[in-house]
């Protein structure tokens, strides 16, 4: 209102504000899409996948970590950082008796904060035989995946099982043929020994 009973009005253009909006708008939908459809890709994948912040404190976990390492969602609340994780393992009894708790907690993040590349194997209360690795990214942050290798590990004992069988039984043959080598020896009559194509054997 103007002194004299008047109207004033001001109108501005914000079509260009109203079409920034817009495309902000169109862009956070996009990125919600392919975060929805990265958080389905990482829960169907049969390995584990941890990111930890840093600090070692919980960013992010799939569905094959949960289950590799037994936890439930619970206990991932209540564990904030890789520390906690691995301590309440120990406490569990995930990994047998241990002399010194707050030791054990300390050596094994090490081994998972070490971030080099380099796999390591262990096996849990589940029975679970799981190779981890960890690496630290660009940012800092630490991204750790769990494989499940029991089946592998077990096809490896049973390689192992069946050469030392097929072992027993080659040496079992060579005893068996050098006794028969030697009662023939003592024999007093003469041997000769010719095969199917009555060649000297």
């Amino acid at each position: 209102r103007t002194a004299d009973g008047g109207l004033a009005v001001v109108y501005s253009d914000i079509t260009t504000l109203k079409a920034r909006e817009a495309e902000l708008a169109k862009a956070r939908a996009e990125i919600e899409s392919v975060r929805d459809t990265l958080r389905v890709v990482l829960d169907n994948m049969t390995d584990g996948i941890a990111l930890y912040a840093g600090d070692d404190t919980f960013l992010f976990h799939n569905d094959a970590f949960r289950r590799l390492l037994d936890l439930d969602t619970a206990t991932i609340a209540t564990t904030p950082n890789l520390g906690d994780i691995i301590r309440f393992q120990l406490v569990r009894g995930d990994f047998g008796p241990v002399p010194d708790l707050e030791t054990e907690v300390v050596r094994r993040t090490a081994i998972v904060t070490r971030a080099d590349g380099a796999s390591f194997v262990r096996t849990g209360r589940n029975g679970l035989t799981l190779e981890v690795t960890s690496n630290r990214l660009a940012d800092g942050r630490l991204l750790a995946t769990y494989r499940d290798i029991t089946g592998l590990k077990e096809r490896e004992r049973e390689v192992a099982r069946e050469r030392d069988a097929a072992s027993v039984a080659r040496t079992e043959a060579e005893h068996a043929s050098q006794r028969l080598q030697d009662a023939i020896e003592s024999m007093p009559n003469g041997f000769v020994l010719f095969d199917a194509e009555d060649r000297l054997a």
